[in-house]
């Protein structure tokens, strides 16, 4: 019964003590192992979702105009990521 849970047994062309797979003990408690895995996981993300406890994000933004003041190199200012928009709809 237990053995019945090996997701990893191989099939056999010709049948193996009457099974079509040759299933082990330690194929299943392997398998039991992943499924317990692959269910606490998903559980966890589940709980994460429904909390919305997201990876933390921070946002900085100002303007400047850039036809009067010097050059500007956001990467100095510490910046990782930097939009530079023109335009008369500004």
């Amino acid at each position: 019964m237990f053995k019945s849970l090996d997701l990893y047994g191989e099939n056999v062309t010709l049948h193996f003590k009457g099974q079509e797979k040759y299933t082990t003990l330690l194929g299943a408690v392997v398998s039991l192992f992943i499924l317990i895995l692959i269910i606490s996981y998903s559980f966890q993300q589940a709980v994460r979702f429904y909390q919305r406890a997201g990876p933390a994000m921070a946002t900085l933004s100002f303007a400047r105009d850039l036809n009067t003041d010097p050059g500007f190199d956001p990467f100095e200012s510490g910046f990782d990521f930097a939009l530079n928009l023109r335009g008369d709809w500004i």
